[in-house]
């Protein structure tokens, strides 16, 4: 009933324990690689549990849930929001300054370009002057006779 088994040489252990390793190192390199992977996936599955505004990881659905409607973010948000308005102003009147800076520089521009044109225009009057001083005169003399007709 009791069958023993012929002892094995040593031999053959060495061949059988280095053939188990052999296999035990390639199903350890399959399970690492297999590791990897599934803690990646994982890893993917749970970036969707990131809130954004408060910096914070969650693991389950039900976590991150509670998360959304609780104090702390909705106070982080509101100051990040108000923040944001902070910064839109400044812009703003940044840009309505320079659009003030950019008028009053045309028309500074045209102040200079007006003061060349009037002393060409100065000269012009006194000739368009003459005329208008004789035309004056003229009335002066009619009135005169009507007055020594009086």
């Amino acid at each position: 009933m009791n069958k023993r088994r012929a002892p094995r040489s040593s031999a053959e252990d060495s061949n059988r324990r280095s053939k188990k390793r052999q296999r035990s190192g390639e199903s350890e390199k399959k399970r690492t690689k297999k590791e990897t992977l599934i803690r990646q996936e994982v890893q993917d599955m749970v970036k969707v549990f990131y809130c954004d505004i408060c910096h914070k990881q969650y693991k389950k659905v039900s976590e991150y849930e509670e998360h959304l409607s609780s104090y702390d973010h909705h106070h982080r948000k509101r100051l990040r929001e108000f923040r944001e308005s902070e910064r839109g102003p400044k812009e703003v009147a940044e840009a309505r300054k320079a659009k003030e800076k950019d008028r009053e520089m045309q028309r500074m521009m045209r102040m200079a370009a007006a003061a060349k044109k009037e002393p060409s225009q100065s000269k012009k009057e006194p000739s368009q002057a003459n005329p208008a001083e004789t035309a004056p005169s003229a009335p002066k003399a009619a009135a005169a006779p009507s007055s020594a007709n009086a």
